[in-house]
């Protein structure tokens, strides 16, 4: 007589797995922030939804490690989990998902000021000095296939190998969902930033100190207050300052160039005119301490 106990019961494939893809919701947030990170386990490159295993998270950052507070471990469900990051100080983090010696990462950063980005041109700068100062680190975690800087006295572009303030940078960011973070220089023996602008157009950020808003604009009159030789508004080394509401240039000139608002972060054009009485064509400019 046959047994008929038994059941129909479909048994799953063995999930092969061949890496963890870790995309982060944002790539930089403010210090004492969080950061979500989805992470897919991949059968090369395509969502293995049979995973249902747990992996181990691992850290590696810039600064102090044991600033950063994250789960030791995730599971996932259908090939699919999550985390949380946060660093209790500005640094670069990378988080590592790793099983059986599938990995998979990615760097985020805690930093002082977060700038968004849109994907195309950008034209940024920086506030203060920035720790790290190169383009390569400083601009790691943003995707992009160029960085161009201008010489107002050479009136030639180039492509800067570290941001400085009080400059203008145009970057061509290539993905959606990017950002600058900033992470400022703390040395305290640094004297504050300061530069020379030059006849004709210059290319320039605004300087910040650390108490300064972010999403509240600086008053032109302010910002430019070392650009003046007398108190007429004549009396001024610049005469004109283009802004970019996208790639669409905004420019400002006359009686308006007084309570314009500039802020961190972004890039403008500024023209110096000549310079009178002096055969020296360029004038320093003051910056902040951060």
């Amino acid at each position: 007589m046959m047994d008929q106990n038994f059941t129909n019961a479909i048994i799953p494939p063995e999930p092969i797995v061949t890496s963890f893809e870790l995309t982060p919701g944002k790539t930089a947030a403010l210090n004492e922030s969080a950061i979500t990170i989805a992470i897919r386990a991949l059968n090369v490159n395509v969502t293995e939804t049979n995973f249902n295993g747990m992996v181990n998270i691992t850290i590696n950052a810039s600064k102090d490690a044991s600033m950063v507070v994250y789960p030791p471990d995730v599971t996932f469900e259908n090939g699919i989990a999550s985390l949380e990051v946060t660093s209790n100080m500005v640094q670069f983090v990378t988080v590592t998902a790793a099983s059986d010696n599938i990995t998979g990462s990615a760097t985020v950063v805690f930093a002082d000021r977060v700038f968004d980005l849109v994907k195309g041109w950008n034209l940024v700068s920086i506030p203060n000095f920035a720790d790290p100062s190169s383009v390569a680190l400083a601009l790691q975690n943003v995707q992009n296939n160029g960085v161009i800087g201008f010489d107002p006295a050479t009136k030639l572009f180039s492509t800067p190998t570290d941001l400085q303030p009080m400059f203008g940078y145009w970057i061509n960011v290539t993905a959606d969902n990017q950002a600058i973070g900033f992470i400022a220089n703390m040395d305290t023996t640094a004297i504050p930033p300061s530069r020379n602008l030059y006849e004709g157009w210059n290319l320039i950020g605004v300087s910040a100190s650390k108490t300064d808003p972010v999403g509240i604009g600086m008053i032109s009159k302010d910002v430019f207050i070392s650009l003046r030789y007398g108190p007429d508004i004549t009396q001024r080394y610049y005469s004109e300052l283009v802004s970019y509401d996208g790639l669409n240039p905004v420019t400002v000139s006359g009686e308006f160039l007084d309570t314009t608002h500039l802020f961190q972060g972004r890039g403008y054009w500024m023209f110096i005119k000549k310079i009178p009485n002096t055969d020296v064509n360029n004038v320093p400019w003051a910056g902040k301490q951060w």
